[in-house]
């Protein structure tokens, strides 16, 4: 083939590949672009593997008492009783049921020298309960949720429920005295029944009552008496822990 031929070809193959080849580059390299970021502002965000924060696991602030989880456990126990400041009874127009009619009747717990608080430490005249005394815990408890503005606060444990540690000290006991013991006490057991220490708990759960009471089983008294059942983790602890021998730990 002569030079100038060659050369002609050469130039119509360049030109050729120049057609067909380089708009293909070009195509591949919208495909290879930088993308924008994808927007997740509106992607719900995983949460399974977010680790709960055991430090911080009350709805409320650090040190705000609550009403419902710690003073009407209190006051249903010890006050609101048939024949004194229950919803039928409601004794010196005091019923102390719930949060409303509390804060409806005629001894507002608004103040540390009024007559509700007075009364419970014994300087307001006829002490009360009748039965006994709050103990110095409780009466601490309904004192700092007056100096807190006496609110309806409601604030629940969202811990993770550890049943594998459960003591009748820390765990058993603090919840029988909120809950139980002003009803069944020395002097006033309503139905036979005090759980005023280790040993007549002990009888409570040998004799099968006191696990059937609190999960609301046929055949007993639902407990605690006239209030809320327990939350699902406290039941949870205490049935353990007599799965365990309740021992006195």
């Amino acid at each position: 083939m002569k030079p100038m031929k060659l050369f002609a070809l050469t130039v119509v193959s360049v030109a050729l590949l120049t057609l067909f080849v380089i708009p293909s580059c070009k195509h591949d390299l919208v495909y290879n672009t930088i993308i924008d970021p994808i927007d997740t502002t509106h992607i719900p965000i995983d949460t399974t593997h977010i680790p709960i924060d055991t430090l911080h696991c009350d709805t409320c602030a650090a040190g705000v008492i609550s009403f419902t989880e710690d003073v009407l456990p209190i006051l249903q126990s010890n006050c609101a009783q048939a024949g004194c400041h229950d919803a039928i009874t409601n004794e010196s127009n005091l019923n102390t049921s719930s949060y409303t009619s509390l804060m409806s009747g005629s001894h507002k717990p608004t103040s540390l020298t009024g007559s509700f608080y007075q009364t419970l430490t014994g300087a307001g005249g006829e002490p009360m309960p009748p039965a006994g005394p709050l103990s110095s815990a409780q009466l601490q408890i309904i004192q700092k949720w007056i100096q807190q503005g006496s609110q309806n606060t409601t604030c629940t444990h969202i811990c993770a429920c550890d049943t594998t540690h459960v003591s009748f000290a820390t765990n058993i006991y603090p919840v029988v005295q909120t809950y139980c013991t002003g009803c069944h006490q020395t002097g006033a057991a309503q139905g036979g029944v005090n759980l005023i220490g280790y040993s007549n708990v002990l009888i409570q759960v040998n004799n099968g009552l006191l696990i059937k009471s609190i999960t609301h089983g046929s055949g007993t008294v639902a407990m605690p008496y006239n209030a809320s059942k327990l939350n699902d983790c406290t039941i949870s602890k205490f049935q353990a822990w007599v799965n365990a021998g309740a021992p006195n730990n």
